[in-house]
């Protein structure tokens, strides 16, 4: 969602931990895609679990930006996908 995401790494970093993540967002072309500059966006990891040889976790974006924002949303579009879960939605009231 636009608040954050799931992850699924080898090794998992420590709940409360602050990472750093680049996305390429998707592009109408592939030239497109391999010659933009990565979304750069700050997180914190929410929480972590184990699921088989994976390690599963949670981050929740932090300070983000409208420009972060937008860059963001073009993900959603792409794919044609909400960039909020209900939840999401309610919680801003």
């Amino acid at each position: 969602s636009m608040t954050g995401m799931q992850l699924s790494m080898r090794e998992a970093p420590v709940k409360g931990t602050l990472v750093g993540l680049q996305i390429y967002v998707p592009q109408k072309s592939l030239d497109a895609y391999k010659t933009q500059r990565a979304l750069a966006l700050d997180a914190r990891v929410l929480w972590q679990r184990h699921d088989g040889a994976s390690q599963l976790c949670g981050i929740e974006f932090t300070a983000l930006t409208e420009a972060q924002r937008a860059r963001l949303k073009e993900c959603f579009d792409y794919f044609e996908k909400l960039p909020h879960f209900p939840a999401d939605t309610a919680a801003r009231g």
